[in-house]
């Protein structure tokens, strides 16, 4: 059985890389299977607990079919590398007729669970995103929620959370 890293796990660990040394982080069992890994590119052998857990959360996946050419390939061209901006559609009024609106085709959602999109800016938070953008002002409608959200993003002041919306200045809404 081939196991090798998935482009979430090949950018989690070469970010981590980039704030701790090999050392520190092989003191952690999953992340020095991780680091193994990224270093020979692909492992063999039966599957630990400890690899299924990084299988089931998305950071290795089983892979017979490549070689060690098509992985290294792989690795090389992780569409990942190149995420620095994170787009949200976030609106509870949406006509799809905005300027910005990337989502015009869709089917119309909505979502009211600040504390989902929580969840979301974690995983791109260990992914070392800079920028949130959000389109749809009706976000900032859930008041405290909203702030909240906005520093759980940037707790380290270094990332940039940014709300795209024609409600405000051309529908002249108040979302309170």
């Amino acid at each position: 059985m081939k196991i090798i890293l998935t482009n979430f796990g090949h950018r989690y660990i070469t970010e981590q890389l980039k704030f701790q040394s090999e050392e520190k982080l092989k003191t952690n069992l999953p992340t020095s299977i991780l680091l193994q890994v990224l270093t020979e590119k692909m492992i063999e052998g039966p599957l630990t607990d400890i690899h299924e857990a990084l299988i089931s959360n998305g950071y290795l996946e089983i892979n017979n079919r490549m070689d060690l050419n098509a992985v290294d390939f792989k690795y090389k061209t992780n569409p990942l590398e190149n995420v620095e901006v994170i787009v949200f559609e976030f609106t509870t009024k949406c006509n799809f007729n905005c300027s910005h609106c990337r989502n015009g085709y869709l089917e119309k959602t909505t979502e009211i669970n600040i504390g989902r999109l929580k969840s979301v800016a974690n995983t791109f938070n260990i992914l070392n995103i800079k920028r949130y953008d959000f389109i749809g002002g009706e976000v900032t409608k859930y008041g405290n929620g909203w702030l909240d959200l906005a520093n759980h993003i940037n707790r380290n002041q270094d990332k940039t959370v940014t709300v795209f919306t024609n409600g405000w200045w051309l529908e002249n809404t108040n979302f309170k």
